[in-house]
C-alpha cells in the first residue's frame, strides 16, 4: 500500500515539475487555472469549458490548466453547495424591492432579480 502511494506521489511530483518547466512556467499555469476558476463560477451551464478556454487564450494561460480547474470547480457536486450559498448571499446584498432599470422590458425585469442574486 505504501509503495503504491510513494510511486503515485513521485509520479505527481514529476508531472508537476514538468508543468513548471514548460516554456510559460508557473505563471502560465496560474493564469490558466484562474481562467478556469473564473469560468466555473459563471452560471452559464454548458458553456463553462468554452468560457474557460476563451479566457485562458485572452490571458495567455495554459489551456490544460484552465480546463482542469474548470472541470474540478465547475462540477455538479460543487455547484450543489456553491449555488444556494451564492443565491442567499445575493439576496442578502441586494435591497428588498429592487426592480431593476425601468428601461428594460417587463419580462426581463421579472427575471432580473433571480439572475442578479445568482451572479
Amino acid at each position: 500500500m505504501w509503495r503504491r502511494f510513494s510511486r503515485l506521489r513521485n509520479l505527481a511530483r514529476e508531472r508537476w515539475d514538468a508543468v513548471l518547466a514548460a516554456p510559460g512556467g508557473g505563471e502560465q499555469v496560474a493564469r490558466g487555472a484562474a481562467a478556469g476558476a473564473f469560468a466555473a463560477m459563471i452560471p452559464a451551464f454548458g458553456l463553462h469549458l468554452a468560457l474557460a478556454l476563451g479566457a485562458a487564450l485572452l490571458a495567455r494561460g495554459s489551456l490544460a490548466a484552465a480546463a482542469a480547474a474548470c472541470l474540478l470547480i465547475g462540477n455538479p457536486l460543487v455547484h450543489a453547495v456553491e449555488l444556494p450559498l451564492a443565491y442567499e448571499l445575493g439576496r442578502w446584498l441586494i435591497p428588498v424591492g429592487y426592480s431593476g432599470p425601468v428601461w428594460l422590458p417587463a419580462w426581463t425585469r421579472a427575471l432580473l432579480p433571480v439572475a442578479e442574486e445568482a451572479l
